[in-house]
């Protein structure tokens, strides 16, 4: 069962993001669907919920981080 991040924290990740993806940049403004919510360190290595551990990411970026912990995709 998928993880549900209250909309409240969802929309306080893409605030503090100015609604550019955390990882490359590109705006959701110009995209056809909007940017996914994703953990930095992933649940499956121990990362949580906490919103200093949720970030904005286009789908390219989420698709390339997976499960690593590197910020730096590429």
């Amino acid at each position: 069962m998928p993880r549900k991040i209250p909309k409240v924290i969802r929309q306080a990740v893409r605030n503090r993001a100015n609604f550019l993806c955390e990882y490359c940049h590109t705006s959701e403004k110009w995209q056809y669907v909007m940017f996914t919510i994703e953990h930095v360190i992933p649940v499956s290595l121990g990362g949580d919920d906490s919103f200093e551990n949720l970030a904005l990411s286009c789908f390219v970026c989420n698709r390339r981080k997976s499960d690593n912990l590197k910020r730096s995709i590429f």
